[in-house]
């Protein structure tokens, strides 16, 4: 799950759930909520309608001070905040900040404070999110230095969108372009395909479309190789129509928007609705 190879993590899951059933009812009853726990953070991370649920059946079965439960809060909020909750989301990580604020809890920390940094985004409080997002970056680049770990990748990735929308471009291009580097040395390709798609969608604001296309041939051929979660993917998606955009490819663009009308998902409408002003009324004549 760590580096996004989630049809790996379903067959292990699937494997200990198996397991799990040939056990004695005491081992298993002992053993089932971290088995639980662990399909909770797959469900999130798939973005998994059932995420909720299965997230606080987890929390209630395991005991108050397992290390899981930081993980799990951590995924409870993020699954509320994929489905749109955002209000739901808030509480959550604010019970989180208390849980979490013991030294010992510093890598949950880590991924906390970048998701609440988008909770306040998603909510329109951007100089809050860019107060949190600031705090993340300091806790993954001690001295300057990156941390080579996941939790890196995700303020990476939270920093992006956060200072795009407050325009601190050159910023956005620092941490995306670290975003890549880490992602490399650590493994996750689901965070290169963001990292470079943000690339692509930064070239095209500054005009640079022979840069924005350099990055899309990257992204296109990581996909070609795996299937990412579908949150991912609407970005990857959207920057694509956006490219065809400034390409002046109407026909293409129109029918991009046309084939996402009515999609599912906690991000898939929301990129369709902006995308559908932007194609001019002639594009339907192409």
């Amino acid at each position: 799950m760590t580096v996004g190879d989630f049809s790996e993590a379903d067959e292990a899951l699937r494997e200990a759930e198996a397991v799990l059933a040939l056990l004695d009812e005491d081992s298993a009853r002992s053993l089932r909520p971290e088995v639980w726990a662990f399909r909770a953070a797959y469900a999130s991370l798939v973005r998994d309608p059932a995420a909720v649920e299965l997230t606080q059946q987890a929390l209630q079965a395991l005991p108050k001070d397992y290390w899981l439960r930081g993980m799990l809060v951590i995924f409870l909020g993020a699954a509320y905040y994929s489905t749109g909750d955002l209000n739901a989301a808030a509480k959550v990580l604010a019970q989180g900040r208390s849980m979490l604020a013991t030294p010992g809890a510093q890598s949950h920390q880590i991924h906390l404070l970048p998701l609440d940094g988008m909770v306040h985004h998603a909510q329109g409080s951007l100089r809050r999110a860019r107060s949190l997002i600031r705090q993340a970056l300091d806790r993954v680049e001690p001295g300057g230095q990156p941390i080579p770990f996941v939790g890196t990748l995700f303020t990476y990735m939270c920093a992006s969108q956060v200072l795009y929308d407050l325009n601190e471009l050159d910023q956005v291009e620092v941490y995306l372009t670290r975003c890549v580097e880490q992602a490399v040395k650590i493994g996750s390709t689901e965070a290169q395909v963001f990292a470079l798609s943000g690339l692509a969608h930064l070239s095209l604001a500054r005009d640079d479309l022979a840069a924005a296309e350099n990055h899309t041939r990257q992204v296109e051929a990581l996909l070609r190789a795996q299937t990412f979660n579908i949150n991912i993917m609407a970005f990857v998606e959207y920057h694509h129509f956006l490219l065809l955009l400034k390409q002046d490819n109407l026909t293409d663009a129109a029918a991009w928007a046309e084939t996402r009308a009515g999609s599912s998902g906690p991000l898939m409408p929301y990129f369709h609705r902006l995308a559908r002003p932007q194609i001019p009324d002639r594009a339907g004549e192409l």
